[in-house]
Parts: C-alpha cells; sequence; structure tokens
C-alpha cells in the first residue's frame, strides 16, 4: 500500500485525522485520550501513541469521508499554517522515537511554490499553493519556536 503524503511529509507512523478515526474507549483511555495541546495535530499524537504503545493501527483504502473544504483565502490560510506550526512540535516530541525530516521533500516543496507563482492567475491552482505555502511556512515558525529545524 502507497505511504499517504501527509505520513511522508511527517516522516513517522502513519495516521488518521480525527474526522474518520475510530478506536474502543478502552484503548482510547490506555493512552489518555487526546492532548489538546496540540491542537490541531492531536489526532496525529493519539494515532502515534496508540502505535508505540503496541495497538494495531488500519487503515481502510475503501472508505469514503466526504469533508467540506474551508473557504478559500486567508481560512485556508490560516488552517494551513497551524497545521505546519504543529510539525516542529510533533518533531520535538518524537524524534527520539524515530520520527525524521523529510529535508528533500521540504526543499522540493519551496521549489514547487517559487516556480509556481507565474500560475497563480489560474485560480484552480491558488488554493494548492496557498496551503502549501502556508504548511511550510508554519513549519518555519514552529521551528523557531521549538528551537528545532523541521522545514
Amino acid at each position: 500500500m502507497p505511504v499517504p503524503a501527509a505520513t511522508r511529509q511527517l516522516g513517522f507512523l502513519p495516521f488518521a485525522l480525527s474526522a474518520n478515526l475510530a478506536a474502543s474507549r478502552e484503548v482510547f483511555d490506555a493512552v489518555y485520550g487526546f492532548d489538546e495541546g496540540l491542537s490541531p495535530e492531536e489526532d496525529v499524537d493519539l494515532c502515534w501513541r496508540l502505535q508505540l504503545a503496541g495497538y494495531r493501527f488500519a487503515v481502510a483504502t475503501d472508505a469514503v469521508v466526504e469533508k467540506r473544504e474551508r473557504a478559500a483565502g486567508l481560512p485556508t490560510f490560516r488552517a494551513a499554517w497551524a497545521y505546519g506550526r504543529c510539525g516542529p512540535r510533533l518533531y520535538v516530541r518524537y524524534r527520539s522515537k524515530g520520527m525524521r525530516r523529510d529535508l528533500q521533500g521540504a526543499a522540493k516543496a519551496w521549489v514547487w511554490l517559487a516556480a509556481s507563482v507565474p500560475a497563480l492567475i489560474h485560480r484552480p491552482r491558488r488554493r494548492q499553493w496557498v496551503r502549501t505555502f502556508a504548511i511550510r511556512s508554519g513549519r518555519l515558525s514552529g521551528s523557531v519556536h521549538h528551537r528545532v529545524f523541521f522545514p
């Protein structure tokens, strides 16, 4: 099964978003549930803690989840920036357990951002560009805040 892009970007174990994640109450309580201090990445942290505690993690590849996209522009930027800022915080918490940085992926993302600027006049590309720029900018901001380099 191919590795999802988000898992590659965070460089650690697979995870699911809480919008389509299920765990029994017993298992959820065994790892102390969500760490709300990690919002918005508390679901990633929960999945990783479950796996590190020895619980099985599976992805239902045929599951269908519908998700409403945020409005374009500032709401998209803010949400993606917040997700980006969490990457360095997760790295601080999990690097000793094997989380790694994807420096090549980060470099490719920044090159794509620079090369895609002329294409921003085409509306379909703007949302993807804004989201990618916000995540990468958030990663840099989070790296400074947490005194680690996790681009």
